[in-house]
């Protein structure tokens, strides 16, 4: 089917679909994937000036594998960024990789490595104060607080600034469909740069990007910094919290599975990676095509914009076999949740690091499970997506 037939064709269901609608909630989502996988895999949407829709594994791992082909210069948001592009998401080659850089700076292996024995001693004062207190909203007493401790710790960011980070994010995603991105993002891009000026001289990742780092053999210019800055506040706080909180419901839910972790240590790395593929905390980036070409039988024209479902493809029952149900036991553990090819989120290990921790010290705490009905986001800034409230009680 050519694009003139497919984008014009009054029996698609899912012209309208829009990943920014507020009144697609937790449940809808997953139900729209189902559809989408089992209906029209490869679908054209009429919103924000018309996308492709592409929901199987194999061909987001294909486009992912291809950036020359699937460009996110400026292209990872739909509707597209109207003003300064975001670090590094919004970039190809070469610039993607001098960005990266930057990022892998404050995320080396031996960085996370060193961090464990902090985040430990965290995970257990926060788990010790939600036991003696026997019920709370695991989202405000953890997840969040988690990667927000975290990313002071990794920058030298102060806990002032730290503590509106949420409040501020919260607010651009609400408006970042309707306005370029600098303008949505303006508050933080101000509050990045005074961390950014009052950090010079200081011996922390801050202080390195002011005064020593470099892109290309030359300094870093500020409105650089600033992008790698707001970028990896909002990243490096949203997908961990979502992260988090998904894991945290499924052991809710499951009180055999929170035995199988005291009784199996072993299991806690697949438990990590089965929940970030059965809800996937970052669902929906897109790219823009440098060229015509064939998915699916269905020519996508150079300029047209493509929506890659990691959520979707997560839950492909041609790669999964029962992709909606919740299986450690699986022999392929290979998912999207993290992104495919060079934009693969640089903090996946420092992410799988703070969940296995979490699923250690629990392992010697009572069983809990849900103390009232969670509340969820719906597609944040038509990408992100998890628990915004989750109560739970510990059984004594």
């Amino acid at each position: 089917m050519g694009p003139a037939t497919e984008k014009t064709d009054a029996t698609n269901r899912f012209a309208s679909f829009d990943h920014h609608d507020a009144s697609l909630d937790y449940d809808q989502i997953w139900t729209r994937y189902r559809e989408l996988l089992a209906e029209s895999p490869l679908t054209y949407s009429q919103e924000h000036g018309g996308f492709w829709v592409m929901t199987k594994f194999e061909d987001i791992v294909a486009a992912g594998s291809t950036p020359e082909t699937f460009s996110s210069a400026s292209a990872h948001l739909i509707p597209m960024n109207k003003s300064k592009p975001a670090a590094a998401i919004d970039f190809d080659e070469p610039e993607h990789g001098q960005y990266r850089a930057l990022f892998f700076h404050a995320l080396k292996p031996k960085v996370v490595k060193s961090l464990e024995p902090d985040v430990k001693d965290f995970i257990r004062s926060r788990l010790t104060r939600l036991v003696a207190n026997g019920q709370a909203d695991f989202v405000a007493e953890l997840a969040l607080p988690l990667p927000l401790w975290m990313l002071s710790k990794l920058t030298g960011m102060s806990n002032e600034s730290v503590g509106k980070l949420r409040s501020l994010t919260e607010a651009s995603w609400e408006r970042i469909s309707q306005e370029p991105m600098q303008l949505a993002r303006a508050p933080l891009y101000a509050l990045m740069k005074e961390e950014y000026e009052k950090n010079s001289g200081q011996d922390n990742f801050l202080g390195w990007l002011h005064d020593e780092a470099t892109m290309d053999g030359r300094p870093v210019a500020e409105d650089e910094a600033l992008n790698v800055l707001v970028s990896l506040a909002v990243a490096g706080h949203e997908t961990t919290l979502h992260a988090v909180g998904n894991l945290i419901y499924q052991l809710a839910l499951d009180p055999s599975l929170q035995q199988r972790i005291r009784t199996e240590p072993g299991i806690i790395p697949a438990v990590v990676e089965e929940s970030l593929r059965l809800r996937a905390p970052a669902q929906l980036f897109g790219r823009k095509l440098t060229r015509t070409i064939t998915v699916r039988d269905t020519t996508l024209n150079q300029g047209d914009r493509v929506l890659l479902a990691y959520a979707a493809g997560n839950r492909d029952p041609d790669r999964f076999e029962d992709p909606e149900s919740f299986n450690p036991d699986r022999s392929d553990m290979v998912h999207l949740s993290f992104g495919w090819g060079i934009h693969g989120c640089v903090g996946a290990g420092l992410a799988r690091m703070e969940m296995r921790t979490l699923l250690s010290e629990l392992r010697e705490l009572p069983t809990f499970e849900l103390a009232g009905e969670p509340s969820f986001s719906h597609l944040e800034g038509g990408h992100h997506l998890g628990p915004s409230r989750l109560p739970i009680r510990f059984l004594q």
